[in-house]
């Protein structure tokens, strides 16, 4: 299992909980992605179920479910889930340390900064770190 390259315990920035359909067979890639990289704690994640969970910092935020199903529709082109970690240049490094291509995204200010991947399933997911003053 890989390490977690986070120092802060991330954060599932949503409303509600985030639903994702992805194929049975990226299931144990899935799981690595949120786990290991992105560092979403798995929950109920027995390999019996059809569907898997992942928790950011807190119980009372949202929840990431990922279900599996035979020939999902294809992911749409737009972000799927927003999180919120400690640092971005920590998880840029963790990317070129697994050859995963990603994109920077850079807003108007010093401050509006992403990094965007794909994870193995297809869905845009976007890393953010905000900065307390």
């Amino acid at each position: 299992m890989l390490e977690r390259v986070y120092s802060d315990t991330p954060r599932i920035l949503a409303i509600q909980d985030v639903h994702l359909v992805a194929s049975p067979q990226t299931a144990e890639r899935l799981l690595a992605f949120y786990q290991d990289l992105v560092g979403l704690t798995p929950i109920d994640a027995s390999a019996d179920t059809k569907s898997v969970s992942f928790r950011g910092v807190s119980r009372s935020d949202p929840k990431l479910i990922v279900s599996f199903m035979n020939n999902p529709p294809t992911p749409r082109p737009r972000r799927a889930l927003l999180v919120r970690v400690g640092s971005l240049y920590v998880c840029a490094e963790a990317m070129q340390e697994r050859s995963l291509p990603y994109e920077w995204i850079r807003g108007w200010s010093f401050f509006d900064r992403r990094l965007a991947i794909e994870d193995p399933a297809g869905h845009r997911v976007e890393i953010v770190a905000y900065h307390g003053f």
